[in-house]
Parts: structure tokens; sequence; C-alpha cells
């Protein structure tokens, strides 16, 4: 029996060159899930509901003190203040300030000032998430 030459090059042709090419493994989606995962770290910042968001640097051991001072200032411009948790190394607190005030604490902050502020007897509110690190791990932002 002759066989078709059409029907010979369609089954010997491939499979001479599927010995010549190289496949390269597949990624397992393990490896796939891990390297999205880091490329939305690098790129999405983390989601927060507040208006701002500042991180301040405090001494090797005075975190808590800074905590107190953001606390207190807080406070002091006729808003509040709540800490949320802490974790590497970091205290979150949400601040609420009254939007007249907001610039001049976000400024006393970040400049470690003790301010008087004239408390409004109503107004329009900022969410403030404020971040308190360790110098070495901080820096200010804006």
């Amino acid at each position: 029996m002759r066989i078709p030459p059409l029907i010979l090059l369609s089954v010997v042709l491939p499979a001479l060159l599927g010995g010549c090419h190289k496949k390269k493994p597949a990624p397992s989606i393990d490896e796939l899930s891990a390297a999205l995962r880091r490329s939305a770290e690098q790129a999405l910042p983390t989601p927060s509901l507040a208006d701002d968001r500042l991180t301040l640097p405090a001494k090797p051991g005075q975190v808590e003190a800074a905590v107190n001072a953001v606390l207190t200032a807080a406070e002091a411009t006729g808003g509040e203040a709540l800490r949320t948790g802490s974790s590497q190394g970091a205290v979150t607190i949400f601040a609420t300030v009254p939007e007249i005030n907001a610039d001049s604490f976000k400024t006393a902050l970040r400049n470690n000032e003790k301010r008087t502020w004239e408390k409004p007897v109503s107004y329009s509110a900022r969410l403030i998430d404020i971040i308190v690190k360790e110098a070495a791990a901080a820096s200010p932002t804006p």
C-alpha cells in the first residue's frame, strides 16, 4: 500500500520539527501569583479611606510619645483621633480635623510644633491617615 506524499509530510514533518523546537516549561500558578502580587505592591498605593496621608518619623523608642502628640494635637484643633493599629514598627492613627485647621495641623506635626487652634462651632472635617514610624524606617511625607 502506497501512502500519499501529502499525508506522509503532514505526519513526518511535525514529528521532525517537534524534536528541534525547545519548549520552555510553563510557569506555575504559584509563580504567576507571586509575580502579580509583587507588581501590585510596587505599583499600587495602600488603600485608605482618608483624604490625606502623612508619615511621621519618630526617634527610636519615642514612637509612643509621637503617637500621644498626634492624639493631643488632633483634640486641640477641635477634632479627634483614633489609634487604629500597629504593625512592623509603625502605628497608624486616623484623625478627623476641621477643614480650616487641617493644613496647619499637618504642618505642625511635620515640624514637631505645638500650636493652639481656634475650635470651630461647626465645620466640615478632613480625615487624615497618619503613620508614625521609627526614624530609621521613615522620612516625612507631604
